[in-house]
């Protein structure tokens, strides 16, 4: 597989609001060889790109909890469900991808 950009790399985390703590270059790399594995139309493969590390990012959020202490709180489950939302986006844009690659 090709080997992914700098470029690539710091497009896919800004869109997905992922850090080199959260997704490593390696990890970006896997996801693009597998994207690219799956569809060879690169515009469905950047975007699918976007939902493998959506889903990616929900399984390491899905463990994340609220507390709340003394006056402080975080609402850190609110990290899975803000990715759910941007997932949905994401697999929206990937099937638009699909129909304009088969000319729909």
């Amino acid at each position: 597989m090709a080997t992914v950009t700098q470029s690539q790399i710091d497009r896919l985390r800004r869109d997905t609001g992922s850090t080199e703590t959260s997704l490593s270059d390696e990890d970006i790399q896997d996801i693009f060889d597998e994207a690219e594995e799956m569809y060879t139309d690169t515009g469905t493969a950047t975007a699918y790109t976007r939902v493998l590390t959506i889903q990616s990012l929900l399984a390491s959020s899905a463990k994340l909890a609220s507390y709340k202490q003394n006056e402080s709180s975080e609402n850190l489950s609110d990290i899975f469900k803000n990715l759910q939302a941007l997932l949905k986006v994401w697999e929206a844009k990937t099937d638009d991808a699909i129909a304009a690659a088969a000319g729909c």
